[in-house]
């Protein structure tokens, strides 16, 4: 999800990772009728804020 704003623009981004099964538990592959469930084994959420320019200078000149 990108949340664009005047100065900066926000990213969060949600990944999982495990099995893909059918509701019964058996593996895939799903036909367009059959429920899919997802066993997640580890999530891996991400929050990412991207300045559009420099806001400021340190005393060496470095930009923050």
């Amino acid at each position: 999800v990108w949340i664009d704003r005047a100065a900066f623009t926000d990213r969060v981004t949600l990944e999982t990772a495990g099995r893909l099964r059918r509701a019964d538990g058996s593996p895939l592959p799903v036909t367009p009728i059959d429920r899919a469930e997802l066993s997640p084994d580890a999530y891996d959420l991400r929050y990412v804020r991207g300045f559009r320019g420099a806001h400021g200078h340190t005393a060496s000149g470095l930009e923050v």
